[in-house]
């Protein structure tokens, strides 16, 4: 809901902040932050604050960071894990040259194209169908994915559509999140996941009433 307040009432609240920054593009959370640098180089894009990072690892993750968030491929080379990280920028920025420098360039080109029948051709299919189910709110693609997300329960809410919450890992949350139903998270496999669903839900829906 953009306000940082809240976060002082959660229990991983400097996550908050971070996640909050990014998100409001907000540097000023940063400072409250688990990660005032790698924070705030990703939201001002300023690579150059990633020297600041002693450790390698966590240095080449900042700059991991900043590159798909500039959507700037050049950083990929001081990255931790290079391939990943044109990967991602490939698909972030929509550039299909990009992808033969990525982890897998069926894949890759599979999502900037949104064309399924690329997947075939992917190292591991199942997980780019379901990269396109989800993001094609496609059921049969669903069906051919792996077990890697709870693919029906994310195209149940993105298309309002209960009877999908028959297939998802938890029908109940599914259906409780769907219905604003808090009954029917007693009823789900993992209470706390749902209430917590179901309040995003409906803090979602107060936003809504007062704009």
């Amino acid at each position: 809901l953009g306000k940082p307040e809240l976060c002082e009432q959660t229990s991983l609240k400097e996550q908050c902040y971070y996640l909050l920054a990014m998100e409001s593009k907000d540097s000023n959370l940063c400072k409250k932050s688990n990660d005032p640098i790698a924070c705030s180089a990703v939201v001002d894009e300023n690579p150059a604050l990633c020297e600041d990072k002693k450790d390698e690892e966590l240095r080449g993750l900042c700059y991991h960071s900043v590159a798909v968030a500039s959507k700037n491929a050049a950083l990929c080379e001081k990255a931790d894990l290079v391939a990943t990280c044109y990967q991602e920028v490939a698909i972030a920025s929509d550039n299909i040259q990009l992808c033969k420098k990525g982890t897998d360039k069926a894949e890759c080109e599979a999502v900037i194209k949104k064309d399924p029948s690329l997947c075939e051709s992917a190292y591991t299919p199942e997980p780019c169908y379901g990269k396109l189910a989800l993001l094609l709110d496609d059921v049969s693609l669903a069906e051919k994915a792996g077990a890697d997300a709870d693919y029906y329960y994310h195209i149940a809410l993105d298309t309002n559509n209960a009877s999908l919450c028959e297939k998802a890992m938890d029908t109940f949350q599914c259906r409780a999140v769907l219905e604003r139903n808090e009954e029917l998270c007693r009823k789900a496999s993992n209470r706390k996941a749902c209430y917590g669903s179901l309040a995003v839900a409906l803090a979602k829906d107060e936003e809504a009433k007062q704009q």
